[in-house]
């Protein structure tokens, strides 16, 4: 069984949200917004097959954003940079 996803090319508009995000936070916006169609059903998904399910759309990635929100401030962030510039990666 394979699942197909089609998201329209906004990648610009949606790029323009992450800039504060790290990659896990990428992750948990990505597996939420894969959540959106099925949220939408509601009841009617437990009498649904999977081809009718639609697929996930721009619109479940802009509902993601209003809840997934980055885990890192931007001063922690800068903090980080700061330390791994003067230390390196590994801190010695």
């Amino acid at each position: 069984m394979s699942l197909t996803i089609r998201i329209p090319m906004k990648q610009k508009a949606l790029s323009n949200n992450y800039t504060d995000f790290s990659g896990s936070d990428i992750t948990a916006l990505a597996k939420d917004a894969a959540m959106g169609p099925l949220r939408s059903l509601g009841e009617k998904l437990l009498s649904m097959t999977m081809d009718q399910i639609r697929p996930i759309q721009f619109k479940d990635f802009q509902a993601s954003l209003q809840t997934i929100r980055p885990s890192v401030s931007k001063e922690g962030l800068k903090q980080f940079e700061d330390w791994s510039r003067e230390f390196g990666e590994r801190g010695g």
